[in-house]
């Protein structure tokens, strides 16, 4: 049985959903080609296990990608590698339930002929009695096809169940594209307002320079003013100190 393994990082779940995409991949192809036998000459008990096996696989492959994909990651950097295995994701999940819903047609279809077979044998027609000589003695056609008909009608309805899981996975993803939708358009938002608060901050900062060195240049003006005076006055207090003598 399949088992989600245990994650870290973010560069190990890509790793993981793009491994996983290939075994769904590989197994939609060979589902695709066992269901083409159902209702043929090969459609045997063996064949239906094959077929129940490889669904019950993919399932659970499908819920362990949906989940890896709804994990958080670096929406700046790592966006377009998100987004392109989101859509391999969702263009598999697809392929996938196109062909369980014709799987799920050719059974309901086998169990319309079983049934028309069935009704055959209750009215004793030639056929009917042709088959029931050749079965055991004690084997009745009526109890070997009302068992083929309750074992395809379980396998129906194992089936509708499938497709309803699948549908949930689709409503899912939808959800997860519009949230993530949500984040890069609030994250793309924060990233513009730091960058304008940056920008702001940096013509702030070139003005307090400016205003500094206006302060400085005022300042040294005001003291080489007041040495001037101080001069003046003091080349004053000697000329009349001089003028008196």
């Amino acid at each position: 049985m399949y088992r989600e393994p245990l994650l870290g990082g973010t560069g190990e779940n890509f790793s993981f959903i793009v491994s996983s995409l290939t075994r769904m991949n590989n197994n939609v192809k060979v589902l695709s080609e066992l269901v083409d036998q159902i209702g043929t000459r090969s459609d045997t008990q063996q064949l239906r296990q094959r077929i129940t096996q490889n669904r019950e696989e993919t399932i659970a492959l499908v819920r362990s990608i949906r989940d890896a994909l709804q994990k958080p990651y670096d929406v700046r950097q790592q966006k377009i590698q998100h987004d392109k295995l989101a859509t391999q994701f969702q263009d598999l999940l697809s392929v996938f339930e196109r062909i369980s819903r014709l799987s799920l047609k050719k059974e309901k279809e086998v169990v319309v002929q079983l049934e028309g077979r069935r009704r055959d044998s209750i009215d004793g027609s030639p056929v009917f009695r042709q088959q029931q000589a050749q079965l055991p003695s004690g084997m009745q056609v009526l109890d070997v096809e009302s068992a083929m008909i309750e074992e395809r009608n379980r396998e129906i309805k194992d089936l509708e169940r499938d497709l309803a899981q699948l549908a949930e996975c689709f409503s899912d993803m939808a959800q997860m594209v519009e949230q993530q939708g949500e984040l890069i358009n609030n994250t793309e938002s924060a990233v513009v307002a730091a960058e304008e608060q940056v920008a702001q901050g940096a013509v702030e900062l070139e003005a307090a320079k400016n205003y500094q060195n206006s302060a400085r240049k005022k300042i040294l003006i005001l003291i080489i003013c007041c040495l001037c005076l101080i001069g003046i006055g003091a080349g004053i207090g000697v000329w009349q100190y001089f003028k008196n003598k």
